[in-house]
């Protein structure tokens, strides 16, 4: 049962883009004031499934273009933004459903618009993501099993003593 002044909220998934939208509207809070504090404002604290950002910096340095191509693609698997970066210009990918549209389908997505110059992964990505990506693709899409969230707990990991 749930803990004395918590609210029991109908189970229903809410996007973190919905919350902000529509926060105290739509979705009241499950737990603390029904409004936000005047000056701090409110915050927002979910789970969500893995999340793999994820670069594809375009030849050309149209920032329209970009800006286009992200427009065009944006979904609720796929989260994009088109951005000028120094002087060049990418679209830039949240992976929400990384397992339904992975590294390999946000590069050929995007390349079927403009030409891609490289991929860049921000951060780390599950086995599993590795291990559907066509396996001589993945120096161009930026991917190696060393960059793998399992690589790094296993370098982490401390040496055992044998015993």
């Amino acid at each position: 049962s749930p803990r004395e002044g918590t609210k029991v909220v109908e189970e229903r998934e809410r996007t973190l883009p919905e919350v902000r939208k529509n926060g105290f509207v739509m979705f009241p809070p499950d737990t603390g004031p029904t409004n936000p504090h005047p000056s701090a404002g409110a915050c927002a604290v979910g789970v969500r499934d893995i999340l793999i950002a994820y670069n594809l910096w375009l030849r050309d340095s149209d920032i329209e273009l970009a800006k286009k191509i992200a427009h065009d693609l944006r979904s609720a698997e796929l989260r994009t933004l088109g951005l000028t970066v120094g002087n060049e210009v990418q679209v830039s990918c949240n992976l929400i459903a990384p397992l339904k549209v992975g590294p390999a389908d946000a590069y050929d997505l995007v390349a079927h618009h403009a030409d891609v110059d490289r991929a860049e992964l921000v951060g780390l990505v599950p086995q599993v993501v590795i291990e559907k990506c066509p396996p001589g693709r993945l120096d161009e899409l930026d991917l190696s099993p060393e960059k793998t969230i399992e690589a790094r707990l296993e370098r982490r990991a401390p040496a055992r003593k044998s015993l």
